[in-house]
C-alpha cells in the first residue's frame, strides 16, 4: 500500500474519516452505554484501573465532559477551573455524568468546529475537542465494560481516527529507555490492511504516519480497534499478531504505557 500522507493536516482526509456531526453521535451512544454499564455494576473494577471502580471512571469522564462543555460554550482561551461530582454517591455521580454528556454534546453541536479555543496543546479547535472527547467516551466505555464482561468492539473508523490522534498528540511525547531501538520502524496493520501506520522509534519522541511500504523492522496486526486499545494500554501485545523484531514492538508498547495516566 502506498503512503497516504502525514497525520493532522487539513489538506487530506484519511480513509474512514468521520465528520464533526458523526462524532457527536458516537459520543452520545458511547456515553449512554457507559452510564448504563456503571448503573448496572457500579462497584465493578475496570481491568486497566484496578484501583478504581466503574463509578470512578464515570467521575473522571464526567469531569472531562464538563470541562469541554465549559470551554466550547465560552470559546475559552484559558484553562477552566476543575469540576467534580456533587458527591460520592454512585447515583449522583452517574446523573452528573449524564448531564455532562448532554450539555457537552449540545455545545459541540452548536459550535463552529473550526473555532479556536484553549486546548491541551497549541492550535486547538472545537473540532479537536470533539475528537478528543470521542476517544475518551470510547475508551472509558470499554473500561467500564471490562469490569464485568467482554467489552463490545470499537468501530474501526473511530479506532482509526483515535490512532491518527495518537500520532499527533502522544507519539511525539513518547520517551523510553534503551537507545538500541532508536531508528527502528514498526508498521501497524489494522483489519485487512485497510488502515496502516508506520512508527519511527526515537528515544525522545516518535514520528507516526499513515501508510505502508516502508522497510519495517517489525509489524503488529489485528483489528483496528485492537490496535487502538493496544496503543492505549488496554490490550496486551500477545493478543495481536507480531512479526519481525518483537523488541521494537514491545518497546513501543512499553513507551506508550508510560504516558500520563488518567486521574479521578
Amino acid at each position: 500500500m502506498g503512503r497516504a500522507g502525514t497525520i493532522g493536516g487539513r489538506t487530506r482526509r484519511p480513509r474512514g474519516h468521520m465528520d464533526h456531526s458523526e462524532l457527536i453521535h458516537v459520543i452520545e451512544a458511547e456515553a449512554s452505554r457507559l452510564a448504563l454499564t456503571v448503573r448496572a455494576r457500579p462497584e465493578a473494577v475496570p481491568s486497566h484501573y484496578p484501583e478504581w471502580t466503574a463509578v470512578d471512571v464515570a467521575a473522571h469522564t464526567g469531569r472531562l465532559f464538563h470541562r469541554t462543555a465549559d470551554v466550547v460554550s465560552r470559546l475559552a482561551q484559558e484553562a477552566p477551573e476543575p469540576v467534580a461530582p456533587p458527591s460520592e454517591d454512585p447515583a449522583e455521580v452517574i446523573a452528573w455524568f449524564e448531564d455532562a454528556a448532554r450539555t457537552m454534546t449540545a455545545e459541540l453541536r452548536a459550535a463552529d468546529p473550526e473555532a479556536e479555543v484553549w486546548g491541551v496543546r497549541p492550535g486547538y479547535t472545537v473540532g479537536r475537542w470533539t475528537v478528543r472527547m470521542t476517544m475518551e467516551a470510547v475508551v472509558h466505555r470499554w473500561d467500564v465494560e471490562s469490569g464485568g464482561a467482554t467489552p463490545s468492539p470499537i468501530d474501526p473508523g473511530v479506532a482509526a481516527l483515535g490512532i491518527d490522534e495518537f500520532a499527533t498528540m502522544w507519539a511525539p511525547r513518547i520517551t523510553y529507555d534503551g537507545q538500541n531501538l532508536h531508528g527502528m520502524v514498526v508498521e501497524m496493520i489494522g483489519g485487512e490492511a485497510e488502515h496502516t501506520w508506520v512508527v519511527h522509534l526515537a528515544g525522545r519522541g516518535c514520528s507516526m504516519m499513515r501508510g505502508g511500504g516502508s522497510a519495517a523492522d517489525a509489524t503488529i496486526a489485528g483489528s483496528t480497534g485492537s490496535l487502538f486499545l493496544w496503543l492505549n494500554g488496554r490490550v496486551p501485545t500477545a493478543e495481536l499478531a507480531v512479526t519481525g523484531d518483537v523488541a521494537a514492538v514491545e518497546g513501543l508498547a512499553t513507551a506508550a504505557r508510560g504516558l500520563p495516566r488518567a486521574a479521578r
